[in-house]
């Protein structure tokens, strides 16, 4: 068993400083970089696109997304257009279970 380290960032750089960012992280060695999902901030999946055309190695994914701010079907269709954007092995990481995942319910957040 092998020891991973990831590097999660708020997506609050512009996107020179977010590529670069990602370029240094991956030199640095780290295994994942991940990019939380919060209002207000810059587009996580746009984000991750950047880091994804500007590094070789390092897996990317969103931390945690919303799916009562952001409609689960829009997440798999920004995930995949992610995936489409990285060779095969750097797939992007993401939560596997929505709302259930929290203990909340579409009628009870």
């Amino acid at each position: 068993m092998s020891l991973t380290t990831g590097l999660l960032l708020l997506p609050r750089y512009p996107a020179a400083e977010l590529c670069a960012l990602a370029k240094r992280a991956e030199a640095l060695g780290y295994d994942d970089l991940w990019l939380a999902d919060e209002r207000f901030f810059r587009e996580v999946y746009a984000s991750l696109t950047l880091a994804a055309l500007n590094t070789t190695r390092v897996r990317l994914g969103p931390c945690v997304t919303d799916p009562y701010s952001r409609h689960p079907a829009l997440t798999a269709m920004a995930i995949a257009t992610l995936d489409e954007s990285t060779p095969a092995g750097r797939r992007s990481r993401s939560a596997r279970r929505w709302s259930s995942s929290g203990g909340c319910s579409p009628a009870r957040p």
